[in-house]
Order: structure tokens, then sequence, then C-alpha cells
């Protein structure tokens, strides 16, 4: 019976460990060791293992508690293009490149040509003529 109960508590252990480790972000690790080195370790040691993630990973959080840094937060990014300067300087370079490849090439002697404007119509469009001629 001791058995049978050693073994649920190492199953059950190794289980907690790996959903610890899939619901963790990407950028953190316990121990500065990559995560798949870590899944490895889980799985492939049994008690040990697992019980060593979720102690270094108590320590870890604690520390970066101490230091004021959540666990689970990466660097801040800027999501936004409007608050990086570069983003803005390259964004205006490739707007001035389009703009300047999208002119037309006027020679001095062209002139520019306007659209039949609605005036120049000789027919009455609302209707007119029919009342007229009744």
């Amino acid at each position: 019976m001791a058995r049978i109960m050693l073994v649920v508590l190492a199953l059950a252990i190794t289980i907690y460990a790996i959903s610890d480790w899939v619901s963790r972000s990407r950028t953190w690790t316990p121990g500065r060791v990559n995560r798949w080195v870590w899944l490895a370790v889980i799985v492939l040691i049994p008690i040990i293992g697992p019980l060593a993630w979720i102690i270094v990973g108590l320590v870890t959080r604690a520390e970066q508690r101490r230091v004021g840094t959540s666990p689970d937060s990466s660097p801040p990014r800027s999501s936004r293009p409007d608050d990086n300067p570069e983003a803005l300087s390259d964004l205006a370079d490739r707007i001035s490149r389009r703009q300047h490849r999208s002119r037309p090439v006027r020679r001095p002697n062209d002139s520019p040509q306007m659209p039949p404007s609605d005036e120049d119509d000789d027919t009455n469009q609302t209707g007119d003529e029919d009342e007229e001629d009744a």
C-alpha cells in the first residue's frame, strides 16, 4: 500500500510540475535554465525533478518579488509604433519614397485636363422636359 501511495504522490507532483511548466511565461524559467531542459528534468527524473522545479521556482519568484519584478512579466515593449522614434522616422521615409514614386512626371507645356462638369450637359435630368411637352 505504501508503494502505491509513493507512485501516486510521484505522479501527482509530476503532473503539477508539468502543468506549472506549461502555464508559465515562455521567458520565465527558474534558475535561468532553458525551459526544455526543465521539462526533461521534470519528466526523466522522478520525484527529484518535479520537486526541483517547484522549489527553485518558489525561490526565484521570492527573489523577484524582493527585487520588485513579477516573475511572469516580460520586459515592457512598445506595442504602438508612435512610441518608437525610429519607427516614426522609418515610416516618414517610406511615405516620402512612395509619394515621390507615385507623382506623375509633368512637362512644362502639359496642362492638366479637367473632367467634364455636370453644368455642361444640355439635357435636363430632372424630368422637367416631360412636363413641358404635356
